[in-house]
């Protein structure tokens, strides 16, 4: 289902518009009109954040450790109004995230974050440990170091962190698409193309994941590179790539690769190296 999903406003709604000039007070007729000032370091679960539709904001979505949503009560970051999805606009802080959630030092938790354009930036990432987070009709491109999209986990943790990606699209990366360097992440219905590198990335030491229904074309390097244990890839299509359609190392065991096409790539469609993996 490629839908839109929308956020219903509430009573706990904080809004923001970057191109409002009066008094502030983060109300509908009167929002913040940045993200780093009044906002930043008070996020607060069961909240939604809304950025108005057809703006761009130069300051960009921080959420530290010490703000987290809870089960049944997530932090919600989202848009309001009617056209265009609001963008973030990275150009003036290039190696920071558009959009970040969590700090080296303490993860978050339970975040949702729907409808946003990010670009000229490191798109939208996770620092170790984040967990719960949902990403809903989001677009990321032109973003730089690991992806437009980057959950990440330290490399020795395989704890489950229940992350989760939808109806994405990742594109003209100067590194990769959607890159998962973490275990137990779901990413179903999304498109990368004419990244950099790979334009689906599971790395090394990352277990239990899986996606379904993404579409990885015309990127610099493999459409789908595959390297975690107990992966799960299906009816995933990878077209006209530098490399390979399927790349799984000997590090990608016990995983499935179901009803999957790999065509027009300029190596192999699918190659399996030293591996336990099946496909079917």
């Amino acid at each position: 289902d490629t839908a839109e999903i929308t956020v219903k406003e509430t009573s706990k709604c904080v809004f923001i518009n970057p191109d409002y000039s009066g008094t502030e007070s983060g109300t509908r007729e009167q929002p913040y009109n940045s993200w780093d000032q009044d906002i930043k370091g008070s996020f607060q679960a069961g909240t939604a954040y809304l950025q108005k539709r057809g703006t761009i904001s130069r300051s960009p979505i921080e959420i530290n450790g010490s703000e987290k949503g809870v089960q049944g009560n997530p932090i919600v970051l989202g848009a309001y109004g009617s056209g265009e999805r609001p963008k973030i606009n990275g150009t003036t802080y290039e190696k920071l995230a558009g959009i970040h959630l969590g700090d080296w030092e303490i993860p978050t938790s339970y975040i949702e974050v729907y409808s946003f354009i990010i670009y000229n930036c490191k798109g939208i990432t996770t620092t170790p440990g984040t967990n719960n987070v949902k990403i809903f009709n989001c677009e990321a491109y032109n973003n730089t170091d690991n992806g437009n999209f980057y959950i990440y986990n330290d490399p020795d943790e395989t704890r489950h962190l229940n992350n989760e990606l939808y109806n994405i699209i990742a594109h003209h990366g100067i590194d990769h698409g959607i890159k998962i360097q973490a275990s137990g992440c779901t990413v179903v219905n999304c498109h990368t193309y004419s990244n950099d590198k790979a334009g689906f990335k599971f790395s090394l030491q990352s277990t239990g994941n899986s996606c379904s229904y993404v579409l990885s074309e015309n990127n610099g390097s493999n459409g789908f590179s595959l390297d975690g244990d107990f992966m799960n890839v299906e009816n995933c299509i990878s077209k006209s790539n530098v490399r390979n359609g399927f790349q799984l190392t000997q590090s990608a065991n016990n995983s499935n690769i179901k009803h999957c096409i790999g065509t027009n790539n300029e190596i192999y469609g699918i190659t399996f190296s030293e591996t336990t993996s099946q496909l079917s």
